[in-house]
C-alpha cells in the first residue's frame, strides 16, 4: 500500500459482481501463466490462538515447536498429511501489491522539480526510504506534501517546498500507466478459485484514482467488493480497520475467516492483524525486518501466493 502511487484520494462505496462477471474475469486472467511453487519463498512463524505456527513447502501451517534460528523448515511427509489455509475471503491491496506504476520514476521526479522550479534535492529511492515514517493521509495532495516534507527536512532543504513540488508530481503522474506485478493474474484467479466466499480490494487510494487503474489493468469488476479510501464515509486509510471491517461486513465474513495481502508493514498488515484477518505481506525488498508487524505469512512475491491458500 504505502508504495508512491498508493494516493488518498476520498472516494465512496464498494462495488458488487454478479456470477456472469465472475466467469468474464475468469476467462479473461486464465490465459495467464500460472507459477508452481519451488519451496523458495516464505513465511515467518506467527502466534495464532497461543501456538505458534510454521508455513511448510506448499505452505501449509501446523503448530509445531520453533526454535532460535529455524526457519522455512521443510518436510516432504507434511505436504501429504497437511493442506493449505482455507478461507471465505481474500483482500488484496492495489498499488504495490497487484500493479506497479510503467513511467520512469527518475523521468517523473525530474519533471516535477523542472515544472516546480526548484532543484533537485532527492531520487527515487530517498521518496520510497520517506514513506513508511509518513503521518497517515487522507487525500493524494495531503500524501505527497507529506512525502516531500520528509525528504526536504532530511535534505536540509525548506519544507516550504514541498506543496509545490506535491502539486506537479500529480500533475505529471498518469494513473493509468499501470501494470501487473509478477503473479498478479495468476493470483487473482487462484484467490477466486479458493475463496469459498469472495473477493475484497482494500485501497488506500480514492475511487476516482484507483478506478482509473484498474480498468487500465482489465480487472474493474474482478472484485466482490471494493474498498477505497473515503473519510467522509467514515472509512479512514489503512492502518486503521475502517475498511477492513467495511469490506468483511459487504462479503458478511468473519475476521477469523479472511485474510489481506499487502506491501506496507505499517499499512496492510497492522492493519489486518488489528482486525483479527490474517495477513500476508508482500516484501517489497525495502524493509529490513517486519519489526512489531509481524505478518501470519511472508511472500517474496506474488507468484507464491498459490503455495499459501
Amino acid at each position: 500500500m504505502d508504495s508512491l502511487d498508493d494516493l488518498h484520494t476520498p472516494t465512496d462505496s464498494s462495488v458488487k459482481i454478479t456470477a456472469t462477471d465472475r466467469r468474464s474475469v475468469s476467462s479473461r486472467i486464465a490465459a495467464s501463466r500460472r507459477f508452481r511453487p519451488t519451496g523458495r519463498t516464505f513465511v515467518r512463524p506467527n502466534m495464532k490462538g497461543g501456538r505458534k505456527y510454521r508455513t511448510i513447502h506448499d505452505g501449509s501451517r501446523h503448530p509445531f515447536a520453533w526454535g532460535a534460528g529455524r526457519r522455512n523448515v521443510q518436510n516432504a511427509r507434511d505436504r501429504t498429511r497437511f493442506q493449505m489455509a482455507a478461507y471465505d475471503a481474500i483482500c488484496f491491496d492495489l498499488d504495490a501489491t497487484l500493479c506497479e506504476p510503467t513511467q520512469d520514476p527518475m523521468t517523473l521526479l525530474e519533471s516535477t522539480f523542472d515544472r516546480a522550479g526548484y532543484e533537485p534535492f532527492c531520487t527515487p529511492a530517498d521518496l520510497r526510504t520517506a514513506v513508511p515514517d509518513l503521518p497517515t493521509a487522507e487525500t493524494d495532495r495531503e500524501f505527497y506534501e507529506h512525502l516531500f516534507t520528509a525528504v526536504a527536512d532530511r535534505a536540509g532543504v525548506d519544507a516550504d517546498v514541498a506543496p509545490a513540488l506535491a502539486a506537479e508530481y500529480l500533475a505529471v503522474q498518469d494513473p493509468t500507466a499501470v501494470d501487473f506485478r509478477p503473479g498478479a493474474k495468476a493470483a487473482l484467479e487462484h484467490a477466486r478459485d479458493r475463496s469459498r466466499v469472495g473477493l475484497g480490494l482494500i485501497t488506500n487510494g480514492g475511487q476516482k484514482t484507483q478506478t482509473r487503474k484498474l480498468q487500465a489493468l482489465g480487472i474493474g469488476d474482478a472484485f466482490d467488493v471494493r474498498v477505497f479510501t473515503d473519510p467522509s464515509a467514515g472509512i479512514h486509510p489503512k492502518p486503521s480497520a475502517a475498511p477492513f471491517k467495511h469490506a468483511l461486513t459487504e462479503l458478511s465474513v468473519a475476521p477469523d475467516a479472511a485474510i489481506h495481502v499487502g506491501d506496507s508493514l505499517h499499512a496492510d498488515i497492522a492493519g489486518a492483524n488489528a482486525m483479527g484477518l490474517d495477513s500476508a505481506w508482500l516484501d517489497p525488498g525495502r524493509d529490513g525486518a517486519t519489526g512489531e508487524h509481524e505478518p501470519t505469512y511472508e511472500l517474496a512475491s506474488l507468484e507464491a501466493f498459490e503455495t499459501i491458500v
